[in-house]
């Protein structure tokens, strides 16, 4: 099962950074940077960084969270 079949096949509504590297294969650092410079919507839940699923596949196909 490739990263991007494991992400949409799931009933978890967002990951954290760990859980979204993990999901995915991309590295933490990378996802910061793309949180960072707005191509990767996420949300402050308390001190926890989220990531919405469908941002996360968004993303990962290849567009933009601002896309949505």
């Amino acid at each position: 099962m490739s990263a991007n079949e494991s992400i949409t096949e799931t009933s978890v509504i967002s990951y954290t950074i760990d859980g979204a590297s993990e999901a995915t294969g991309i590295p933490k650092s990378t996802l910061w940077e793309h949180i960072k410079s707005g191509r990767l919507a996420s949300l402050k839940v308390g001190r926890r960084r989220l990531i919405p699923r469908e941002s996360l596949v968004t993303f990962v196909r290849g567009g933009s969270s601002d896309d949505q």
